[in-house]
């Protein structure tokens, strides 16, 4: 067998990659950083505890599977705003305020950074 037949025999009989594996795992690794942290969260002008926020964005999550293809669109489309006032969510951690969807944002980016 040629090395050429052997390679795409080889290709054709791995198991595919799955793209959604790879964004519910980062998406998974954003929620846990939530879940572990003492952050508490504005949403509607309301603060919830780590916990009630996760929740939140999981059912959120769970609603509208079908229009999140990355983390990315996680994110952008679940992890942003309000979808009924349009309000940013807002975190308050260790004093200081942080827009959600930068501080989701530069954490998917280090996660990223540090499993290449």
């Amino acid at each position: 067998m040629s090395r050429l037949n052997y390679a795409f025999l080889l290709v054709t009989l791995l198991p595919p990659v799955s793209a959604a594996a790879t964004t519910e795992d980062e998406v998974s690794y954003l929620l846990g950083v939530l879940d572990s942290s003492d952050c508490r969260f504005v949403r509607n002008d309301i603060s919830y505890s780590n916990d009630e926020f996760q929740q939140h964005l999981k059912s959120k999550w769970q609603e509208n599977e079908e229009l999140i293809r990355s983390a990315e669109d996680f994110i952008e489309k679940i992890a942003t705003r309000s979808s009924i006032s349009g309000s940013p969510y807002v975190a308050l951690c260790g004093g200081e305020l942080q827009i959600v969807k930068d501080w989701f944002t530069g954490l998917l980016e280090s996660h990223r950074r540090s499993n290449r």
